[in-house]
């Protein structure tokens, strides 16, 4: 064994000996040739103790076969340095120590390797702390995943990062879905899921402190559920927030529960204060020998005349003295000291306040307060007094009564009988008694009678009915009566009431019969408004048919016509300029001779006929002029006096009214108009801001109107066109402009047109958030989109479409395909046709909506024009799009359901 190593420089010395670090020296045989003071703390050995031991002998044994490998390599000139190598040590109490040491070789003077110097630090207690959290994370992972509390980690964006098991369970979805989606997307409405989105945005941004939130989620199933929302902030090494973690609280149960106990306190507070006897609660003190007032009910202020307020924590002597004198003091005592219940009777009440009589029952309650529940019985007992007076009024009343007033017995025996009995049976009052109803009546109807007695008799219930008896001169009506007379709470005898009604059935008949004759004019005056009111539609219709046969032929021949060209001359197919000049003219007609289609539904519609919604009076204009161009262009100019139209719009006008009403009322304004310039002039159009009104100006060159006219002409059925006219379109104008809740003025002279101004309500401005729609279309540029339909060339069209703008379409030939690959993919967005073999669209989109009720879906069918008119929207489709659909309206489509919006096309 060698000496150990000397160190002549007497500082470097100090610093080995003061260091924290452990240094020692080995030699090649891996035996300690130096130790500073330091290894004594972790080893246990003093630097004697292990001089010149192997240095082996204190690593632990998984890791002696790595430490002796990397000291040979050191040792044959494989390895000049080992940085941060980590292992175990067994010291000398036998604990196991984690060691952090860097291994450096020293040579000597020839330059030949003959030591190693390590410098190592204790890292047990790091170790175990790494190890610990270790642990400590996975428990609680663990005990996070098995807790009842609904727990989830989110990043910064909304996405999730954990859920554990109760959060699927309390909204419905696998682990695998919530692992693809947002919180946005539990929210009960796409509004409320984008104002989350922004709440954690500013939350990342400000940091506040977490408070907890209060709101409502929607399950997979579409259960809507009110939660409670603990979260705080996750942060990363440096800081900074991560993201947040959220236990969720499902209290919809307690909520209700909640609801139902404020609504329970509020129903017997209410019976409390509209009891119809007084309550009052007291408080015994000084030794259960008075008693303060602690609750007053309303019906104890309106017996007493004095307020809850001024009673309430005062004393019962203070407020009510003379309770010593009537007895009840005594009684709270008695009652409050045993608990037994206890009835005062009526008895006369008296201080310098009021007085009257008082009955009450008193009561204690398990809180050691007891209760009074009294009555008033002043009125009782004067009324008891005066009973002897009232009868004998009564019976006066019975007596000379109009009506018959009886009693019966069961058996149906007269017990009791007023004299007007003679009027309705021809016999004497003193002679019915003790008669039965048998004797009085025919047997028919006697039997009926008795049956009727019984009835009333085992039911406890009144009855009545209606006869009819046939004297000598015509046919009397009578109404009888019958009700329980009870005694000992049994019903003991039948009391009963005959009235003769024959008065009031002739007259019955007369009401019945003018009723009937007015039905019969109303009905008759209703189909002849309704025939008036067709002829006045049938009248407008047959104008616009020609003219829109018109155009419609012509935009068939172009259709026919250069596609005929194209098919007949197949060289021409090389001349691509050629191609795509008769392809853009197919193309134009074919927009052509779908718009004309599109001018007979807006004719009539009737599911707008109760819309009312924001209109663009500009376009709305435009629309007209279109729509009735065959009259006032084709057939003005057919005849030699055209006429020309002209537009002043002031931009960005929206009304608040009924498209298709307004829509009919510039036609029947256009058409009038025409009428009015037989030989031929100009048409124009204004629009401006008037305040909260939108003005609309129709003004023509006609012929003009004088006073007379201009007063009758919006009377229904006038008109100075003879038999060519209804007199019905300017009263349909005056009418629909009334319902608008607007203005109409004629301005006109004869010789110097007309001019109608019309004044509807403004529409209220909507905002839109471009910025939302530019992020949403920023967010969704690429799509993977479920295109279904049975036709093949369809499907074809709007896959390329889509791929025109980078989205990523996916296509099935049917219903039953297209469901089994939504539910085996996932979809952005679905396309589908409406009349389609096995499945149609509209099963389809509900069968989506019931397993992604936010998955928006497109329906793309013929049949749009047709819906669009009945006002026929499938509940689970967000947009109808009407065939052919372009590029362009299919791109704005999906635009539009993806933000939210929702309008058929």
């Amino acid at each position: 064994m060698g000496n150990p190593i000397q160190l002549s420089d007497e500082l470097a010395r100090l610093f080995l000996e003061n260091t924290s670090s452990m240094v020692a020296v080995f030699d090649k045989e891996a035996r300690f040739l130096y130790l500073n003071s330091p290894n004594e703390a972790t080893l246990g050995y003093t630097p004697a103790e292990l001089q010149g031991k192997n240095a082996f002998s204190l690593i632990h044994p998984d890791d002696k076969d790595r430490m002796v490998s990397l000291m040979a390599k050191a040792f044959d000139g494989r390895l000049d340095k080992i940085q941060s190598l980590t292992y175990r040590i067994i010291n000398k109490q036998g604990r196991v120590r984690h060691v952090q040491a860097t291994f450096d070789t020293v040579r000597d003077g020839s330059g030949n390797l003959d030591k190693l110097l390590c410098v190592a630090d204790d890292i047990t207690e790091k170790v175990e702390i790494r190890t610990a959290f270790a642990e400590s994370e996975q428990r609680l992972r663990a005990v996070m995943d098995t807790v009842p509390v609904a727990i989830a980690e989110i990043d910064c964006s909304g996405r999730f990062q954990f859920v554990n098991a109760a959060y699927c369970e309390v909204f419905e979805y696998s682990l695998e879905a919530l692992e693809r989606m947002s919180v946005k997307d539990l929210a009960v409405s796409e509004e409320s899921g984008q104002r989350l989105l922004l709440l954690l945005e500013r939350l990342v941004e400000e940091q506040p402190e977490p408070q907890r939130w209060e709101g409502r989620n929607r399950t997979r199933t579409g259960r809507i559920l009110d939660v409670v929302v603990d979260w705080n902030y996750r942060r990363d090494e440096e800081g900074r927030v991560s993201g947040f973690v959220t236990a969720i609280s499902d209290v919809t149960e307690q909520k209700k529960m909640s609801e139902a106990l404020v609504q329970s306190r509020q129903r017997y507070q209410a019976m409390f204060n509209h009891i119809a006897s007084g309550v009052v609660v007291y408080q015994p003190v000084d030794d259960g020998e008075d008693f303060v007032i602690i609750d007053f009910n309303r019906t104890a202020e309106k017996i007493e005349g004095i307020s809850a307020e001024a009673v309430i924590g005062k004393k019962v002597t203070e407020v009510f003295p003379g309770i010593r004198d009537m007895g009840l003091l005594d009684l709270f005592r008695r009652v409050s000291e045993n608990g037994r219940p206890r009835h005062h009777p009526a008895c006369f009440y008296k201080d310098g306040r009021t007085t009257g009589w008082r009955s009450n029952y008193v009561y204690r309650l398990a809180t050691g307060e007891i209760v009074t529940v009294y009555n008033d019985e002043t009125e009782r007992v004067r009324a008891r007094e005066a009973l002897r007076e009232s009868e004998l009024r009564f019976r006066a009343l019975v007596e000379y009564s109009a009506d018959h007033i009886f009693m019966l017995n069961s058996e149906g025996a007269y017990l009791f009988s007023n004299e007007r009995v003679e009027h309705f049976h021809r016999t004497p009052g003193d002679t019915v008694i003790g008669r039965r109803l048998t004797d009085l009546y025919p047997p028919e109807l006697a039997d009926r009678y008795q049956r009727l007695v019984a009835h009333v008799l085992a039911d406890g219930c009144g009855t009545s009915f209606e006869y009819e008896v046939q004297g000598p001169d015509d046919t009397h009506y009578y109404v009888e009566t019958l009700y329980p007379i009870y005694k000992e709470g049994k019903p003991w005898a039948v009391g009963g009431i005959c009235r003769d009604v024959t008065t009031r059935k002739q007259y019955e008949k007369e009401l019945q019969q003018k009723t009937g004759e007015l039905e019969r004019a109303l009905k008759d005056l209703r189909q002849a408004q309704r025939r008036f009111v067709d002829q006045e539609r049938q009248r407008a219709l047959s104008q616009m048919a020609s003219g829109i046969a018109h155009d419609f032929n012509n935009a068939l021949s172009s259709i026919q016509g250069f596609s005929d060209l194209l098919l007949q001359s197949p060289e021409k197919f090389s001349d691509t300029p050629l191609v795509k000049r008769y392809v853009g003219l197919i193309n134009t007609a074919a927009r052509d001779a779908a718009q004309v289609v599109r001018r007979l539904r807006k004719f009539y519609r009737p599911s707008d006929e109760e819309t009312i919604e924001p209109v663009d009076v500009n376009r709305l204009i435009k629309e007209a002029v279109a729509l009735t161009e065959p009259v006032w262009k084709h057939k003005t100019q057919a005849r030699g006096a055209p006429i020309i139209v002209e537009t002043r719009f002031q931009e960005q006008l929206s009304a608040s009214g009924n498209r298709t009403e307004l829509n009919e009322v510039l036609t029947n304004l256009i058409f009038n108009a025409v009428d009015a310039m037989p030989e031929g002039g100009s048409l124009s159009f204004g629009t401006r801001r008037e305040a909260g009104w939108i003005v609309l100006e129709v003004s023509d060159t006609g012929v003009g109107m004088d006073a007379t006219v201009r007063r009758q002409c919006m009377n229904p059925f006038f008109t100075t066109k003879g038999e060519a006219g209804s007199g019905l379109g300017l009263a349909t104008v005056q009418g629909i402009v009334a319902r608008h809740q607007g203005q109409i003025e004629i301005v006109s002279e004869p010789g110097n047109g007309t001019t109608f101004v019309l004044r509807i309500p403004a529409a209220v401005n909507r905002e839109h958030s471009t910025d939302m729609i530019e992020k949403t279309e920023a967010e969704r540029s690429s799509l993977k989109v479920l295109v279904v339909d049975d036709d093949e060339h369809q499907r074809l069209l709007l896959s390329e479409y889509l791929k025109a703008d980078k989205h990523r379409p996916d296509t099935a030939a049917n219903g039953i395909e297209g469901m089994r690959k939504f539910a085996d993919g996932w979809y952005d967005l679905v396309i589908t046709d409406r009349a389609m073999p096995e499945m149609n669209g509209d099963t389809l989109a509900r069968t989506i909506k019931e397993a992604a009720p936010g998955k928006p879906v497109i329906m793309v069918t013929g049949f749009g024009d047709m819906m669009d008119a009945a006002g026929e929207a499938p509940p689970a489709v967000d947009m109808v799009l009407s065939k052919p659909v372009s590029l362009d309206r299919l791109r704005h489509a999906v635009r539009q359901v993806l933000s939210g919006e929702a309008v058929s096309s």
